[in-house]
């Protein structure tokens, strides 16, 4: 018992000398590791600020840069978000969760052409029925007609999808004003 204190009041008397300080986490790993734990519990506010940290310490990490856009989009962070996605697209061109956000964001802004261009392509993300049925209403929504009829006639007589795509095309050409067209 004797012991404890003494080393309580040695360490006591050497903090509030100056002669130890709290260890602050410098550069990647410190913040990191504290994104990772913050991660672990759930708690993407502070993952989402540990790993913007560690992106600053290394800004061309495209793995970094990923978990970073996620803990963002899950923290609901959406700006910091589209910005992260930018720049992993600029690190590594065609990233999957850069396409999603980017493709998210045109669609909010109301630009269908270049939600289009970003919607993934992947058929291990976006199933054939998916890429399909928004495809169509991102080209209806870009006003074009003929890629909007393209993507969803692909699967239109599948008999896993077509009764889904179908309808999505009706409802399409609804919107349009082709009412004779849904109506088939």
């Amino acid at each position: 018992m004797g012991f404890r204190w003494a080393h309580r009041a040695v360490l006591a008397v050497a903090m509030s000398a100056g002669l130890l300080s709290p260890v602050v986490a410098q550069g990647l790993a410190g913040p990191y590791l504290a994104a990772r734990e913050a991660n672990l519990l759930d708690d993407f506010d502070h993952a989402a600020e540990y790993y913007t940290r560690a992106v600053q310490a290394d800004p061309t990490n495209a793995p970094l840069i990923q978990s970073a856009l996620v803990s963002h989009v899950l923290a609901g962070n959406t700006r910091t978000a589209i910005a992260l996605a930018r720049r992993l697209e600029s690190v590594e061109s065609g990233n999957l969760f850069a396409a999603l956000v980017l493709t998210a964001e045109a669609v909010r802004a109301g630009d269908y052409g270049t939600a289009l261009l970003t919607m993934p392509q992947n058929p291990e993300v976006l199933t054939p029925l998916l890429q399909d049925v928004v495809g169509g209403w991102l080209a209806v929504g870009a006003g074009d007609k003929t890629a909007a009829r393209n993507s969803f006639s692909r699967l239109a007589d599948d008999p896993n999808f077509g009764a889904v795509v179908r309808y999505n095309q009706a409802m399409a050409f609804a919107f349009q004003g082709e009412l004779e067209a849904a109506a088939e």
